[in-house]
Parts: structure tokens; C-alpha cells; sequence
């Protein structure tokens, strides 16, 4: 009788081993692919230049009915025509209407510096108007705002960008890190006028070193610039000056445009980046008006773990 009641606890005894041991283990399975399959969506335009219940209100309606989470909504400055502390707030409140889940990053443009006050800014978006670092999941976002009114890198742009970028080869090298810079890097001209930016060149040269960058610019909405809604991937040239050509080793497009929608149709940019066993999936797609796909790319960056 004892050895009978002695095998029943030793089999009781294993069932409950089983069960704390065993049984936890498919949910951790879950988890683990649940985490490799998120995904994360965000959405960036700029050039609003007061275009806000005429095209950012009914823009944004569209998009939300079709995007079921966007983390970030990332304005890449030109609100109005020179800074205007009631436009700005007007964003921010739409961006809240229209897309309550969604987090807004602000940036500056070239019309944002004519009259521009720092305060006032940082007060109502809660954000410097440049070199902002917004670390989220398996990505960066980091805001690369006109200095001044001048089409140019400065100097401490430049180093302050350096800097941010070897902190990040340092400690997550193969991250995706996705920069919203108001100015363009390459030139563009037409019959009336021509557009280069100062400091291209070491523009290029410092992102040329860290692969897993998208840098994003608005600022030619009004110029039928033929490469508004061209996605240049690593490998690929671009003109920074008059018949002088540069290769890119990073990602590099137009985030659109709330006025004149760069005459292109291309009025914001959709990202998603899903973590896969093996990558981040970095997906490009400009949007036109009625927040529709009309180009799409795919680059993929080596996986590395969240933060």
C-alpha cells in the first residue's frame, strides 16, 4: 500500500512539473513570433504652407479609414508662409483629431525661420526645432530641420548629425534610422530657377559611411522636381550640383507634400518596418491625395534587438 501511494506521489509530483515547465512553453512561442512579425507604421509630409482643412484634414480622414495604427506622424516643416505660433497649434490639434493613437515629430523649414520663435515652439510641440532623437522599437527618427532660410547644411548641423550617427554605429549599428530633413541633398533646376543645397557634399560623404539610414526632404514642392517621388536605394547616383554626380550607400526620397502635392501627386510618405527573423523590412510608399499607394520599395536591414 505505501509503495502504491509512494509511485501515485511521484506521478503527481511529475504532472505538476509538467505543467509548470511544459506548458508555459507555447505561449513563449507566441510571444516570440508576435514580436517578430510587429510591425510599425509611420506617417511623414511637410510644405502644409496652410493647406490644413483644404488638404491635411480630408488626407489624414482617408489615411486613417485604411492604416489601422501609425505610431508617428512626422511634419517636415513650412506650416505657412513664416512662422505662425496659430497654424502650428492648429496641427497639433488635428493631428490629434484625425489620428489619436499617432504621436506628432515637428520639424522646421525655411519659412518656419522667417520670424521664428524657439520658445514658442518647443511650448506648443513640445520639441526643439532640430536634432530631435525619438528612439522607438526596432528604429530612430531624427530631425534634421533647416538651420536658417539659407538652402544649407551648416556646420553644426553637419557635426551635431556626426556625432548622434557614431553614437549609433557604437551601440545598434544595423538599425533602422530614418532622419526628416526639411532641405534636399541634390540639385535640381528648371527654366526658372535652380535649387543646390551647401553642404551636400559633406552631407553624403558623413551618411555614406552608415548604410542603414533613409533620409527624407521636402522644400521642391513647387518644381516639378523630377526626383520628388523617385526612391533612390544604395548604390544609386544623385546630381549635387550642375553635372556633378555622387553614389549614395543609404535610402533617400521625398516625404510629399500637403500644397501642390510636389505636382507629382505625392503628398506624404508611408513607412513600415517589420521585424522578420532574419531583417528589418523597411517599406517606402508615397501616397497620393486619397492616401493610395503610387510607388512602393523595400530595403532590408540586418535584425537587431529592440530597445
Amino acid at each position: 500500500m505505501k509503495r502504491i501511494v509512494r509511485v501515485q506521489s511521484i506521478l503527481l509530483v511529475c504532472v505538476l512539473f509538467v505543467q509548470l515547465f511544459w506548458m508555459p512553453c507555447p505561449v513563449h512561442a507566441n510571444e516570440q513570433k508576435e514580436k517578430e512579425n510587429k510591425e510599425h507604421v509611420l506617417l511623414f509630409t511637410g510644405d502644409l504652407h496652410e493647406k490644413l482643412e483644404e488638404k491635411l484634414v480630408p488626407f489624414l480622414k482617408r489615411y486613417g479609414e485604411t492604416v489601422d495604427q501609425t505610431e508617428f506622424v512626422c511634419y517636415g516643416g513650412d506650416y505657412a508662409a513664416k512662422f505662425d505660433e496659430k497654424v502650428l497649434k492648429q496641427v497639433v490639434k488635428i493631428n490629434h483629431q484625425m489620428l489619436p493613437g499617432a504621436k506628432a515629430v515637428f520639424t522646421v523649414g525655411n519659412h518656419d525661420m522667417d520670424g521664428f520663435n524657439q520658445e514658442k515652439f518647443f511650448y506648443i510641440t513640445n520639441m526643439k526645432e532640430r536634432a530631435n532623437q525619438i528612439k522607438k522599437g526596432g528604429y530612430v527618427l531624427y530631425t534634421f530641420g533647416a538651420s536658417s532660410k539659407e538652402q544649407q547644411f551648416s556646420q553644426k548641423d553637419l557635426a551635431d548629425l556626426k556625432e548622434f550617427l557614431e553614437s549609433t554605429r557604437e551601440n545598434i549599428p544595423r538599425i533602422p534610422i530614418i532622419i526628416i530633413s526639411h532641405y534636399p541633398i541634390h540639385y535640381f533646376s528648371n527654366e526658372k530657377q535652380k535649387r543646390q543645397t551647401k553642404g551636400a557634399n559633406e552631407l553624403i560623404e558623413l551618411l555614406n559611411g552608415y548604410s542603414n539610414v533613409v533620409f527624407l526632404y521636402g522644400h521642391n514642392h513647387s518644381l516639378n522636381d523630377t526626383n520628388y517621388c523617385v526612391i533612390h536605394m544604395p548604390g544609386d547616383e544623385i546630381e549635387v550640383s550642375k553635372e556633378q554626380y555622387k553614389t549614395i550607400n543609404f535610402c533617400y526620397t521625398s516625404f510629399g507634400a500637403m500644397k501642390d502635392g510636389a505636382s507629382q501627386d505625392v503628398y506624404a510618405l508611408k513607412i513600415s518596418i517589420k521585424n522578420t527573423t532574419c531583417c528589418n523590412q523597411v517599406m517606402l510608399e508615397h501616397l497620393n491625395y486619397y492616401a493610395e499607394p503610387k510607388d512602393k520599395m523595400t530595403v532590408c536591414f540586418p535584425l537587431v534587438e529592440e530597445y
